[in-house]
């Protein structure tokens, strides 16, 4: 237990200083909307301001719901799923490394919010005319978090 424990908190902890040195990084040298390419017809860095949730969604609504909904909500759910990484009795190492991403990313992108009131999103994915919506490291362990525990809800035995 008490390895696990350490673990988690360093492996989410690195995780956030990643995600946090590069929005700073991004905020330091970039201004907003700047493009920098760096795989041609492929990659960009760009500095976004996401006042929303995923590509922007919710960005429109009034501040009390904005609390809620980009504060209060991943906040709790950040706690249920920590108390539920440390204290569950039987969960697989994937489950374990896919809620420790979803853990870490939420808790960047909600450090964005708390001191800025807004995402930042720098990493533009491309092909010709069709972008994908910028996003960072946070939103990438998301991802890989949910894929991971998508697969294990599906393939576990």
């Amino acid at each position: 237990m008490k390895k696990r424990i350490i673990s988690f908190i360093f492996v989410v902890t690195l995780l956030v200083l990643l995600d946090q040195v590069s929005k700073y990084f991004i905020k330091k040298y970039f201004f907003p909307f700047t493009n920098i390419t760096i795989i041609k017809g492929f990659f960009n860095l760009i500095y976004v301001k996401n006042k929303g949730v995923a590509f922007g969604l919710l960005s429109n609504l009034p501040f009390i719901f904005k609390k809620i909904f980009l504060i209060w909500i991943p906040s709790f759910a950040c706690l249920a799923l920590i108390f539920y990484i440390l204290f569950a009795k039987k969960i697989s190492k994937k489950a374990i490394i896919g809620y420790t991403l979803i853990i870490a990313g939420a808790i960047g992108n909600l450090i964005d919010r708390i001191c800025y009131g807004y995402v930042v999103d720098f990493f533009d994915l491309y092909y010709k005319n069709y972008h994908w919506p910028a996003f960072n490291f946070a939103d990438s362990y998301i991802t890989i978090g949910i894929i991971l525990i998508a697969f294990e809800i599906i393939f576990h035995k």
